[in-house]
């Protein structure tokens, strides 16, 4: 939580005035979160659904979503009106990840066309092996990755190579 508020705290100087963060999460660590993060300034605007069709692991009741929280630094802009807050995309197949918890690039085009237009530049902090990046290219939009795992970053490139 401390670290997430550290990074919120910096986006507030580098976004511009109406632009959006989206950030993934789970059911159990949302109500930690939101709180800590709003006190950063950032408006909490709404819980997105990322509905992945099938249960994952484990037994029980096994998640078949995952959660996205959308904060605005100020009054958000909107740039279509083509996604409700659920978003039904498959899971990227074990067998094709690059990244433990890599997110589909039609998931993320999907998101992306609300909060941005074509020509916007993205910034991905934690950029794993770049579904953000080859998203904004196929969209049109200038993207910045970060990855502490150097690895990922050379997955990022391969990645958008291949999508060439």
């Amino acid at each position: 939580v401390w670290m997430l508020r550290i990074l919120m705290m910096e986006l507030q100087r580098v976004v511009k005035p109406g632009g959006s963060c989206l950030m993934f999460t789970d059911w159990r660590m949302l109500i930690h979160l939101v709180p800590p993060l709003e006190s950063t300034g950032w408006a909490y605007q709404n819980l997105i659904v990322w509905n992945k069709r099938h249960p994952g692991m484990g037994h029980g009741f096994r998640a078949q979503h995952e959660l996205i929280m959308h904060f605005a630094h100020g009054s958000p802009n909107f740039y279509s009106k083509s996604a409700g807050n659920v978003l039904t995309v498959p899971r990227v197949p074990s067998s094709k990840r690059y990244h433990p918890t890599e997110k589909p690039t039609e998931l993320m085009q999907r998101l992306l066309e609300v909060v941005s237009k074509p020509g916007d530049v993205v910034l991905d902090p934690f950029g794993g092996s770049g579904p953000t990046a080859e998203a904004c290219e196929k969209t049109g939009r200038k993207f910045i990755v970060i990855d502490k795992v150097p690895g990922f970053l050379m997955a990022t490139k391969d990645r958008l190579q291949k999508s060439k």
